[in-house]
């Protein structure tokens, strides 16, 4: 219980901070990221999967927007434990993220 508080704690502090430090930075739909490659933006959205590869090389954790894999509009990769700490957004309903 107090593993998940913390957890929770720190996604919610690391999730507020990146929005502050972005809040000047350009936000996006996960629709419009496609056209933006290479541009420094907030790309916002709901998720619609996550999944943990514990096998693959650095261990990424892929989270979809909006639509499911094979489907989805964009995917946002992260890797190493960081990943794996956002695969307990599974649990969440209705998730809503900014990248």
């Amino acid at each position: 219980m107090v593993r998940t508080f913390r957890f929770v704690m720190f996604v919610t502090l690391w999730l507020a901070a990146a929005t502050s430090a972005a809040a000047q930075a350009v936000r996006l739909t996960s629709k419009e990221a496609k056209n933006h490659v290479g541009e420094k933006a907030t790309v916002c959205g709901k998720v619609a999967g996550i999944h943990f590869v514990s096998s693959g090389k650095g261990q990424p954790t892929f989270i979809h927007f909006d639509e499911p894999y094979p489907d989805q509009i964009f995917t946002l990769v992260i890797g190493g434990a960081t990943g794996r700490s956002l695969a307990a957004l599974k649990r969440s309903t209705e998730p809503k993220i900014y990248a």
